[in-house]
């Protein structure tokens, strides 16, 4: 009987890791985002008007040359997209080749790479339209984003809280 209810209780606790692991890959690989990138991109500055004190002329300017960024990072993405599908496929062969795993990695990485300079050097032009004290509180926001990312995703800036405007994570 002890046996019977042990294997029982196994089975449960199998089924429910296994259930608990499909529901992690679905919400990680399988569902596509709701919000487009240039889409985030937009809520993002609309929630800086505030802080930051904008008005609707720099927001316009703004606006363009986040779409201008959106434009070319989008081929970059979807470049960086390719190569982490091909690297999934790589890495789910029953004998995957490490050195190409390793490319493949190095290719995701200049992808990345790219974008954060391209963000960084849209953030220089965006500092063209802003005056002195403005730029302050910019970089000032985004200084406490990067500290956020070093401590975990749980602290830092949160740009896109509710009704778009900026929070502290606690």
């Amino acid at each position: 009987m002890k046996k019977k209810i042990k294997t029982i209780l196994l089975m449960f606790l199998f089924i429910i890791n296994l259930s608990a692991l499909a529901s992690l890959a679905y919400h990680r690989w399988g569902k596509a985002s709701s919000v487009s990138p240039q889409t985030e991109g937009f809520e993002v500055l609309e929630s800086l008007r505030e802080p930051i004190a904008l008005d609707q002329n720099q927001l316009q300017q703004l606006r363009s040359l986040r779409e201008k960024l959106e434009q070319e990072i989008a081929v970059i993405r979807e470049e960086m997209q390719s190569k982490r599908e091909t690297l999934a496929r790589e890495i789910n062969k029953s004998n995957p080749d490490l050195e190409m795993i390793d490319k493949i990695i190095d290719e995701v990485s200049y992808h990345q790479s790219q974008i954060q300079k391209r963000t960084i050097r849209s953030m220089m032009q965006d500092r063209q339209i802003l005056s002195p004290d403005q730029q302050t509180r910019y970089f000032s926001l985004f200084e406490d984003h990067v500290r956020g990312m070093r401590r975990g995703r749980g602290r830092g800036l949160r740009v896109r809280g509710r009704r778009g405007h900026s929070q502290k994570r606690n």
